[in-house]
């Protein structure tokens, strides 16, 4: 199995990948819950470099909002983005370009991610987040996360460059 994930919004890579995930202060996990070739089912963190196995145990269908069920059903893996609790608001700033620097790679592969559970600072976590708190001993402590599922870019075309907009002066 390869693995790389680049968040680094910089970075120039086709591929989700490599040491520009280190410069982030987001955590990054994968969880493999369907079929992956060389790949167990399980959480996996992303070092930097390659993906190190944590535990057997994953987020299940259960777990996710009943809307975005069919789209962890026709996934074989998800991304788990994660930050210390203690950042606070600033946090889930930096999960959500962190998300956002995913998605936009994984377009430059065809992939395209949707975040499907999420913390909150008021103590009404998603079950996902709920799940990944329990099964991640790796976690940052008391972890904000983003849980997000893959699925094909139908039109990796998007966006065109005709459709940008452009600042009036």
């Amino acid at each position: 199995m390869t693995a790389s994930v680049s968040l680094d919004a910089d970075s120039h890579a086709r591929t989700l990948g490599s040491d520009a995930a280190a410069r982030s202060s987001a955590s990054v996990f994968v969880q493999v819950h369907g079929e992956v070739a060389s790949a167990r089912r399980g959480l996996y963190r992303f070092t930097g470099a390659d993906l190190s196995w944590l535990d057997g145990k994953i987020i299940d269908r259960r777990h996710v909002i009943a809307i975005n069920q069919r789209s962890y059903d026709e996934s074989a893996f998800a991304v788990v983005l994660a930050v210390p609790g203690d950042a606070g608001w600033d946090g889930f700033t930096e999960l959500g370009r962190a998300l956002a620097r995913l998605q936009q790679r994984g377009i430059d592969s065809g992939i395209g991610f949707m975040s499907a559970g999420y913390s909150s600072l008021t103590g009404h976590n998603l079950p996902s987040a709920r799940r990944f708190t329990e099964i991640a001993a790796a976690a940052p402590p008391g972890a904000l996360i983003y849980f997000a599922l893959p699925d094909r870019c139908r039109n990796t075309a998007w966006p065109r460059p005709e459709w940008k907009r452009t600042p009036s002066i």
